[in-house]
């Protein structure tokens, strides 16, 4: 089951909207396109009802059409101006996004790694951070005021993790 309180609401509206077209495309007596407007209809329900109920084919579909892009974070002075790119199909899994650390991914350990060699070599080139260093299931970015940042990988679960450590 997906977590939104309002998917009751969103199940409802698309089930009474369903029943509204059917009405009016009945009153029609044309039975041609009534056929039509089930065999169409049809399927748009069912799938509306996956995305709302279905945990994983909800993070499937976000993680195709509403990706996260980047970490950011503005309640932590230092991190303000500081944006970390995430793998493609990264969905956040939150309520909001405010400097959260909890991201689901659907990279493998390869993808994840290449693309993180790739993104922080760019922002130290950049200057944006010091220094970073592979570690056991990530990677550890140290910035140039001593602080770290640990972005890390739970393949098993698919847990990108990512958690800012003050100096």
């Amino acid at each position: 089951m997906a977590g939104n309180i309002l998917y009751f609401f969103y199940s409802g509206f698309v089930l009474v909207a369903w029943m509204a077209i059917l009405v009016i495309f009945a009153m029609k007596k044309d039975v041609g396109s009534m056929k039509k407007v089930v065999l169409v209809t049809t399927p748009l329900v069912v799938l509306c009802g996956f995305y709302f109920w279905n945990g994983e084919f909800n993070n499937v579909v976000k993680s195709y059409m509403f990706s996260s892009k980047a970490f950011e974070c503005d309640y932590t002075a230092e991190l303000t101006h500081l944006s970390i790119p995430l793998p493609n199909r990264t969905v956040f899994m939150g309520k909001e996004n405010a400097c959260s650390p909890f991201y689901l991914t659907y990279a493998d350990e390869k993808t994840f790694t290449d693309f993180y060699e790739e993104e922080l070599g760019k922002m130290r080139i950049n200057e944006d951070i010091q220094t970073f260093h592979p570690v056991e299931q990530g990677f550890m970015i140290e910035l140039s005021s001593g602080s770290t940042i640990d972005i890390l990988l739970d393949e098993d679960d698919r847990l990108l993790s990512i958690d800012y450590k003050q100096k």
